[in-house]
């Protein structure tokens, strides 16, 4: 069985989101065996619109943390739900 992987979209460069992805999301998702793929935490040399891209494209699932309105969370978020899952 392959193991499920979760695209988080958020804001980047604020402690509250950071402090909730760090001791909640991943904690949470690890405990249920589930990847987790935040950009801003992902070692790449690639243009970063392509590898959000990328990912999207791969996960299973995505969790949104649309606080602080961020227009690109809401693009991903609209992507995602685009992709059909």
């Amino acid at each position: 069985m392959n193991q499920i992987s979760c695209f988080i979209a958020s804001a980047f460069g604020y402690p509250d989101i950071d402090a909730i992805y760090d001791n909640a999301i991943t904690n949470v998702l690890s405990d249920l065996n589930i990847n987790t793929h935040r950009v801003d935490r992902e070692i790449h040399n690639d243009d970063i619109d392509d590898k959000i891209i990328e990912l999207m494209n791969t996960c299973d699932i995505c969790i949104a943390d649309l606080s602080y309105a961020r227009p690109s969370v809401y693009y991903e978020a609209g992507y995602f739900t685009g992709l059909g899952y």
